[in-house]
């Protein structure tokens, strides 16, 4: 499946060497949202990062990562769609779909 240019991998990882982190954008309990970049083949797309600090406990992580569970399978257009994880090396991060809301 694609979505805004970006292919997801059956096996939802994303391997970091994909990933080019641009600017922080916000933080919370977990860490870090950082604005980033996905090499996908000859093409990038933007992508929104959340990313667990490295400090984080057993139970943070296990929070971190239950909690993007109902976001893999959710699709609607007025929802950021969760992409891919980043968990082959820590910190952990999950990268979101970037929407540019204008009010």
């Amino acid at each position: 499946m694609k979505i805004h240019g970006v292919q997801l991998l059956k096996s939802s990882d994303l391997g970091r060497h994909s990933l080019l982190y641009l600017k922080e954008i916000g933080h919370g309990w977990f860490g870090k949202v950082l604005l980033g970049e996905v090499n996908a083949g000859l093409s990038t797309t933007q992508v929104v990062v959340k990313e667990l600090k490295a400090s984080a406990s057993v139970q943070d992580q296990m929070q971190f990562l239950e909690e993007v569970q109902p976001y893999r399978t959710l699709q609607h257009p007025a929802l950021l769609q969760c992409l891919a994880q980043c968990s082959e090396v820590t910190p952990i991060c999950w990268s979101w779909s970037f929407a540019l809301w204008v009010i």
